[in-house]
C-alpha cells in the first residue's frame, strides 16, 4: 500500500526558504515519485492472474526475450523480470523474442507462465495461419503479441514474404557447342513480322545442347535452384507429341578450372500444343537443381541445356528454344564490397 506524504506537492513546490524542514520534504517528494511507479505498474499487472502490483511486477508490457531451448519448433524463454506459475498471460501483452535457432515449421513458445507453451502464428490473407520454415530467424529479433489465443509475428522476415526471384535468359544470351550443339536460327511470324531468336534441337540418339554462364545474384542464398523452357517446334509437329529438356550447372571461383565438372542433370517433360509450332509452350518447373562446385556469392555458374532425347521425347521435328528461366531463393543481406 503506497505510504501517504507528509506534504502535498504543491506544499513541496510552495515551500518557504529558510522555513522548511528539508528532510520532510524531501522524503515526501521521493514518496510522491516512487507511489507514482507503483501506479504505472499496478496497470500494468493488473491483468495478471496472481501478479503482485508493484514496480517489481512479475511481468511487465514489453521485455525481451531470450531462448533458452535448443529447438526449432518448441521454444521457451524468461521475461525480465521472471514470470511465475500464477502469472497468465494477457491480450496485448508484448515480447521481442530472439529465438537461438530458426524455426522449421509450426512453432510455439512457452515464457514460463501459467498458460505453458501457446502456439505462434502469423497474419496470411487476413487470417491467422501457423509458421513455415524460416519465419523465425536466429539473426534476428521478432516482436510477437499475445491476442488472448496465440502469440502473433508482427514482423515476419522480408525474405520470408518475398522469398524468391527469377533470372530470364534468352536464346540470344546462348551459344552453341562445339560438340553436338544446337543449330542458332531466327523465325519471323509473318503475320506481324514477329522475329524470335532460337536453337533448334534435333531429334535421334545424339543429344543436342547450348550452354550460358551468368553470375548469379549477391542475394542468393546458394541453395538449389529451378528452371522452365520457353520453346515452341519446327512446322510439322503433333499436338500431343513429348518433348524433354534437361539442364544442369556448375560454378567456378577465382583459380578454379574452367573446366569443371557438371551438377546432376534434372528433366522436364512438356507436350506439343494444340497450336503446335505457332504457339509459345511454357514447361512447368524442373526438379530442384545442385549446382557443382559449392556455390559462393560472386562466382561464375555455366549452365548446360540439352534436349532428353533418351528418355520419353518422341517429337520427330526440332525443338525450337527460346529461353530459360531461373527460379532463386533470396536471403535480404547482400554486403557491401
Amino acid at each position: 500500500m503506497a505510504e501517504v506524504p507528509t506534504y502535498t506537492a504543491a506544499e513541496i513546490i510552495a515551500l518557504a526558504k529558510g522555513t522548511a524542514n528539508w528532510y520532510e520534504y524531501a522524503k515526501s517528494g521521493f514518496q510522491h515519485v516512487k507511489n507514482g511507479q507503483d501506479d504505472i505498474s499496478t496497470l500494468q499487472s493488473a491483468a495478471f492472474s496472481g501478479a503482485t502490483p508493484g514496480w517489481n511486477a512479475a511481468i511487465d508490457t514489453r521485455w525481451y526475450v531470450a531462448d533458452t531451448s535448443s529447438s526449432t519448433t518448441t521454444y521457451t524463454g524468461a521475461t525480465s523480470p521472471t514470470a511465475t506459475g500464477s502469472d497468465s498471460l494477457f491480450a496485448g501483452y508484448r515480447i521481442f523474442f530472439n529465438p537461438a535457432n530458426s524455426n522449421t515449421g509450426a512453432s510455439t513458445l512457452n515464457v514460463s507462465s501459467s498458460d505453458a507453451a501457446v502456439g505462434i502464428k502469423k497474419i496470411s490473407g487476413g487470417a491467422k495461419v501457423a509458421l513455415v520454415a524460416g519465419d523465425l530467424d536466429d539473426n534476428s529479433i521478432h516482436e510477437l503479441v499475445f491476442d488472448g489465443t496465440h502469440w502473433i509475428l508482427l514482423n515476419p522476415l522480408v525474405d520470408a514474404l518475398h522469398q524468391y526471384g527469377t533470372i530470364y535468359v534468352d536464346a540470344g544470351a546462348m551459344s552453341t557447342t562445339e560438340t553436338a550443339g544446337a543449330e542458332t536460327g531466327t523465325n519471323e511470324y509473318a503475320t506481324n513480322d514477329v522475329n524470335w531468336d532460337y536453337f533448334a534441337f534435333d531429334t535421334g540418339a545424339t543429344e543436342e545442347q547450348v550452354q550460358f554462364k551468368i553470375v548469379m545474384p549477391e542475394n542468393w542464398d546458394r541453395s538449389t535452384i529451378k528452371a522452365k523452357f520457353y520453346w515452341s517446334s519446327a512446322s510439322g509437329s503433333t499436338a500431343g507429341d513429348t518433348v524433354e529438356w534437361a539442364i544442369k550447372a556448375t560454378a567456378l571461383a577465382n583459380d578454379d578450372a574452367i573446366d569443371a565438372s557438371w551438377g546432376a542433370e534434372q528433366v522436364i517433360t512438356d507436350t506439343v500444343l494444340a497450336g503446335t509450332n505457332g504457339d509459345l509452350h511454357l514447361t512447368s518447373a524442373t526438379p530442384a537443381i545442385t549446382i557443382a562446385g559449392s556455390p559462393a556469392l560472386g562466382e561464375m555458374v555455366t549452365f548446360e541445356v540439352n534436349r532428353n532425347t533418351a528418355g520419353t521425347d518422341d517429337m520427330a521435328e526440332d525443338a525450337w528454344l527460346f529461353g530459360v528461366l531461373i527460379q532463386i531463393k533470396m536471403t535480404s543481406t547482400v554486403a557491401a564490397w
